[in-house]
C-alpha cells in the first residue's frame, strides 16, 4: 500500500495496522517520504530507527516498520551540487535578505534548474535543426533518448521520454 502523509501520521497508521494483524507479511507499507524527512533528524529522531520515538509504542512501531519500505531521494554528493546551492543561496541573502538552511527541498530546486537547462538546451536542437521553438512536441522529443548532466548529476531520460 503506497502512502504519502507526515511522519508521524504513519507511524501511527502503522501502530493501527500492527494492531490489526496486518503488517505480520501479507502486507507491505510504501512509506512516500517526499521531503526526505525519513533521511533527516527534523521528523524522525533517528534516521535508521524511523520508527523510534522513545514512547511506550516504540516497540510495537519497530515490529510494524517491519513491513515497511521508505520511497526517498538522496540528496547528491556531486560538486555541481554544492556550488548550485551556495550560489543559490548566496543570490537569495544578496537580492532578497532570504537565507535558507540545507535541506532536501534544495532538490527540488536544482531539479527545476536542470529541468530547464535540459529544456533550454532542446529548443537550440530544435532550431538549429530547422525546426520551431514553438513545435511543442518537436522540442519534447528532442529531449527523449538522452543522457544530460546537470547540477544534480546524470539524467537519463529514455525513447519514451521517462526518466
Amino acid at each position: 500500500l503506497p502512502i504519502c502523509c507526515s511522519p508521524d501520521t504513519f507511524r501511527q497508521l502503522m501502530l493501527q495496522a500492527w494492531r490489526e494483524g496486518l503488517s505480520a507479511g501479507d502486507y507491505a507499507f510504501f512509506y512516500i517520504d517526499v521531503f526526505g524527512d525519513s533521511l533527516q533528524g527534523s521528523h524522525f529522531p533517528d534516521p535508521e530507527r524511523p520508527w523510534k520515538r522513545g514512547d511506550a509504542d516504540d516497540e510495537d512501531a519497530k515490529e510494524a516498520f517491519k513491513a515497511v519500505m521508505i520511497i526517498t531521494y538522496r540528496e547528491p554528493e556531486n560538486p555541481e551540487y554544492r556550488e548550485f546551492l551556495n550560489e543559490t543561496k548566496e543570490y537569495a541573502r544578496a537580492h532578497f535578505k532570504y537565507s535558507t538552511e540545507d535541506s532536501l527541498m534544495n532538490y527540488i530546486a536544482a531539479g527545476f534548474h536542470d529541468g530547464l537547462l535540459l529544456y533550454a538546451q532542446a529548443v537550440n536542437e530544435t532550431v538549429a535543426r530547422g525546426g520551431s521553438p514553438r513545435d511543442r512536441p518537436a522540442v519534447t522529443r528532442q529531449m527523449w533518448n538522452r543522457t544530460f548532466y546537470g547540477v544534480t548529476g546524470y539524467m537519463r531520460i529514455d525513447e519514451n521520454g521517462d526518466r
